[in-house]
């Protein structure tokens, strides 16, 4: 083992028993002008016991980086960093922006509006969910779940006498 690895592997044990942590990450390019991404952890323990260190240094040539989550996925895995791995699940499950319920309320006052006033909330909270979701509908099960429309046997009676 080099004395490399002998820390990296004593720097895994210690953020394993940090309470919380912090990241610093920076990019910036070597003399080959290839860019290098930075990354410190500073955490603190328990017992109050403050650590800052390196965590890594990755070269991204060859690599297309589109945003900070493909790096995450990519460089933080869950097997060599798995607290920094949950919290930057916690941190991406977190609201960015109130835009979408801006963009909710603003199709709520074209959906509710002075001439459609009597919509029920009920069915103003349908329409709004069916205008505003990512989802895709189930629609060969609604189908299967619709009857068929049959002729009025009362009308056919009344015809044959």
């Amino acid at each position: 083992m080099t004395l490399g690895k002998s820390i990296n592997n004593k720097l895994e044990e210690k953020v394993r028993s940090f309470k919380y942590y912090s990241l610093a990450i920076d990019e910036s390019t070597n003399v080959m002008d290839t860019a290098q991404v930075a990354i410190f952890v500073r955490g603190i323990d328990n017992e109050f016991n403050i650590s800052e260190e390196m965590a890594s240094v990755i070269p991204l040539k060859d690599t297309n980086q589109s945003s900070l989550l493909d790096f995450y996925k990519l460089y933080l895995p869950k097997e060599t960093y798995p607290v920094l791995h949950d919290h930057a699940l916690f941190m991406f499950s977190l609201f960015g922006s109130t835009y979408i319920c801006e963009q909710l309320f603003s199709r709520m006052k074209n959906t509710k509006s002075k001439n459609r006033s009597t919509i029920s909330d009920k069915h103003l909270e349908s329409c709004l969910r069916i205008a505003t979701t990512s989802i895709d509908p189930d629609i060969d099960s609604l189908l299967s779940q619709k009857k068929p429309n049959t002729p009025n046997t009362r009308s056919e009676e009344h015809t044959s006498e």
